[in-house]
């Protein structure tokens, strides 16, 4: 009875073990994973899982690259608004870079052609004498400072002459000895090739020198000028408008005498009533109790108008000086 107990009690236990480790459900088989583990043939489902992990691998790459390259564009992007944004700044800055007034100079660097002008320390803008251009440059015709061209004689410097002085070719004339032969000294200080005649008509208001058989190209008097001109500043005949008083003659004072207006000023009463000289230019007279109404000049205020031209700084405003017969902003 003992032993058939025992023997009971084995199978019972034997039975509890096998299906325990083979019919558990949720259990993976470790023979199968054991089979694996030592090299035996894949399933078709693992196949299909590792070409979806390839793929996988794949997107992520793709993904990657998509990301780097939106990121590079909208690294381009950000750049070139950048670029942009330069750019039109550097074109307000051009803008805003001009020059305003006259400019500051200690040499002449900054002023060329023309030369710093001493004490005012400001660049000249126009020029009378060869004082008014920088080195290597000479007072030429118009008030404009010219290039030095370097001479023996004539040929480089039609159509003015060498100053063989100087070794350098005049640029301007004062007289025809500054012209060369065939060229006549004008008005301006130019020198130009003059036009025969036997009156008036080709000399486009001047006069013809009928002895010499040549227009006049400068004038000294009304004389030198054709009828119908008389002569102006800078030694330009302009045509003449006839007149027995001031009214039409824009400004200036009719010349009774004469029976024309006058074109050009020196003092004020060349000038029409409520006109001022400031030469050669007639110009309106801007009443003033103070400098405000008047453009950089001092307020005459015993007359009661504004300076137009000045001789000393103390005919200007403050925070101007007297330059060239004009006054300008320090």
């Amino acid at each position: 009875m003992k032993r058939l107990t025992t023997l009971v009690l084995c199978l019972f236990v034997s039975f509890s073990m096998a299906c325990s480790d083979d019919s558990a459900p949720g259990k993976s088989n470790n023979n199968a994973n054991n089979g694996f583990d030592l090299g035996e043939p894949d399933s078709g489902e693992n196949n299909v899982n590792n070409v979806n992990n390839v793929n996988n691998v794949n997107n992520v790459n793709n993904s990657n690259n998509a990301n780097n390259s939106n990121n590079a564009n909208n690294t381009n992007g950000s750049n070139n608004g950048t670029n942009n944004t330069n750019m039109d700044m550097g074109m307000m800055d051009m803008g805003t870079d001009m020059p305003v007034g006259p400019i500051a100079c200690q040499d002449d660097t900054p002023c060329l052609p023309y030369s710093c002008t001493p004490f005012v320390n400001e660049c000249a803008t126009q020029c009378l004498t060869n004082q008014e251009c920088a080195n290597g440059y000479r007072c030429g015709a118009n008030g404009v400072c010219e290039t030095e061209t370097a001479c023996q004689d004539d040929t480089p410097c039609a159509p003015y002459t060498c100053n063989n002085q100087q070794g350098v070719c005049n640029e301007r004339c004062l007289t025809n000895m500054q012209c060369q032969q065939g060229n006549t000294c004008g008005a301006g200080g130019v020198c130009a090739a003059p036009v025969t005649c036997q009156d008036d008509t080709p000399c486009n208001g001047y006069a013809c020198n009928t002895n010499q058989g040549e227009c006049e190209t400068f004038c000294f008097t009304s004389n030198d000028c054709a009828a119908g001109y008389a002569c102006g500043a800078g030694g330009v005949c302009q045509m003449t408008t006839a007149c027995t008083d001031d009214t039409p003659c824009g400004g200036f004072s009719c010349n009774t005498n004469a029976g024309i207006c006058r074109d050009a000023c020196f003092r004020d009463n060349q000038c029409a009533n409520g006109y001022s000289c400031a030469a050669p230019d007639c110009v309106a007279d801007v009443a003033c109790t103070d400098d405000t109404p008047c453009n950089g000049y001092a307020c005459d205020t015993q007359a009661g108008i504004c300076q137009n031209s000045c001789f000393r700084p103390g005919q200007c405003a403050q925070g101007y000086t007297c330059r060239q017969f004009q006054c300008v902003m320090m």
